[in-house]
């Protein structure tokens, strides 16, 4: 601890940088949740009080001291000797808090085995080899369940269709893994709410959009099978229509643009006012989807204007 507080009054002293104070933090700092804002957050004003307010308490130095010493010059101190912080000094609770940023080659057996027996591992006997595999292993398991869910199902689809892979891979395929992607999130989220939501019209835009995002992701799994398949694009999907109108658009003059701008801008409210004043007509499915498209439409109108930001 001694050579923490040597640290934290060196950086008062000499340095004061803001990313050298939140590594410094980092190493030695039991605040999970102000890692989290510092990460987050990054270099702010208000994050630097913060900081500085951080280290001085883990160093024992006082408000009023603290802010004296922020006020002083900074000493330029000749290739001052680095102090290494020894990670056998920091308590096994703090270790295992933070053990997935562990240089586990750094650990002495002893904290190595207070440390497993902390993680709760199972281990076959208390041979230092077999503690550190079993702590080896432990880390590497708690990296890959930090993964989100939607990046192992990018790594899984990229292993089954390889071609997702190759520079040649038509772009649209690589838009409707995207998507697949999106639709998979939002199947799972509004799969868990349906089953604790009871009121009847929740239910029933629940599964709306569950029965949506069930065969919006059959329809791109076919797209991508058949790609596999034959080396062909299969075109069925919405998206190749949404890209044949893209496409029709990009090449229209800056005039013409204009004039589809204040087109759209006059059918959207009025296609959304119809939905309004009559939702159960025959025609509100189709009215939602013309919505939809024309927002699309605007959307790229925009931004081909130059409107967007």
């Amino acid at each position: 601890m001694k050579n923490a507080k040597n640290l934290i009054k060196s950086w008062f002293e000499s340095d004061r940088d803001f990313e050298t104070g939140k590594a410094l933090y980092m190493k030695i700092g039991a605040n999970i949740s102000f890692k989290t804002m510092l990460n987050r957050g990054g270099k702010s004003d208000e994050n630097y009080k913060f900081l500085c307010y951080e280290l001085a308490k883990l160093a024992g130095i006082s408000e009023q001291q603290y802010k004296m010493m922020l006020k002083k010059p900074l000493e330029m101190a000749a290739d001052p000797e680095p102090v290494k912080l020894n990670i056998n000094d920091i308590p096994v609770e703090k270790l295992a808090a933070d053990f997935s940023e562990l240089n586990l080659d750094d650990l002495d057996y002893k904290i190595a085995r207070g440390l497993a027996k902390k993680l709760a591992l199972k281990l076959d006997d208390l041979k230092k080899q077999t503690v550190m595999d079993a702590l080896v292993a432990a880390q590497q398991q708690k990296k890959v369940d930090a993964v989100p869910v939607s990046i192992k199902r990018s790594i899984k689809l990229r292993d089954q269709f390889p071609f997702l892979k190759r520079k040649d891979c038509p772009g649209v395929l690589k838009e409707l893994v995207a998507d697949m992607l999106t639709d998979y999130e939002n199947y799972v989220s509004n799969h868990a709410k349906l089953v604790d939501e009871d009121n009847p019209a929740m239910v029933a835009e629940l599964s709306k959009s569950v029965v949506e995002d069930y065969l919006d992701n059959r329809s791109i799994w076919k797209e991508l099978n058949h790609y596999k398949e034959t080396g062909r694009l299969l075109g069925e999907h919405p998206i190749f229509e949404w890209i044949h109108r893209r496409d029709e658009i990009r090449k229209l003059p800056p005039a013409e643009l204009v004039k589809l701008r204040d087109n759209l801008n006059n059918k959207i409210p009025r296609t959304k006012k119809l939905i309004a004043d009559d939702p159960e007509h025959k025609d509100t499915a189709k009215r939602a989807e013309r919505v939809a498209q024309f927002e699309q439409e605007l959307a790229e109108v925009n931004t081909l204007l130059g409107l967007n930001g």
